[in-house]
């Protein structure tokens, strides 16, 4: 009597249920990594805007409570509110209307590393601002001007967008007396 010898090797089951065991393996790597590759852009987005957001507020502390633009007076709410930016080209903050090369309809746009763009359209345009400032405790003067007295307070906001989607991606704030911060 003969007697066989078995031969190593896999046989085709063995093999299948590798592939299978490895293409799991790889599939859940892969939305692993895609996990962690969104959260770093998240996390990049935040930073950026963050940065963006902060630099506005230093500007506006630089320039300090009484050089900043007044806005329009609400007997309602007695309160003075504006919105814009502020245009690097002629050292102003301008309105909602304007439309200069750096302030498009009171926004203003940066790229995906934080510099500031001439356009909604520009190359790598990724943010806009916007700033919001509410001024209370004022005197009223005709029409809807108004003029700011020793105790008033200027609430300043500024709100980051992220683009193409126009999130919100941060909102930063502070408030500015006569006087003091």
């Amino acid at each position: 009597m003969t007697r066989r010898t078995r031969q190593r090797g896999f046989t085709i089951a063995e093999a299948v249920i590798a592939g299978a065991v490895l293409a799991v393996g790889i599939s859940g790597a892969s939305v692993a990594w895609v996990g962690v590759y969104n959260n770093y852009q998240a996390a990049n987005l935040a930073t950026v805007a963050g940065q963006i957001g902060r630099a506005e507020v230093e500007r506006a502390k630089i320039y300090g409570v009484n050089n900043l633009p007044l806005g329009t007076y609400s007997s309602t709410t007695q309160e003075g509110t504006w919105q814009g930016s502020f245009d690097p080209t002629s050292n102003t903050w301008v309105t909602g209307t304007s439309t200069s090369d750096y302030v498009i309809g009171g926004l203003a746009y940066y790229d995906n590393k934080g510099n500031r763009v001439t356009s909604s359209t520009a190359a790598g345009v990724s943010f806009y601002t916007t700033m919001y400032i509410t001024d209370d405790t004022v005197a009223p003067t005709t029409g809807t001007g108004y003029v700011l007295t020793n105790t008033s307070r200027r609430s300043l906001e500024i709100d980051v967008y992220s683009l193409p989607s126009n999130t919100m991606v941060e909102s930063f704030g502070t408030e500015m007396v006569m006087g003091g911060v």
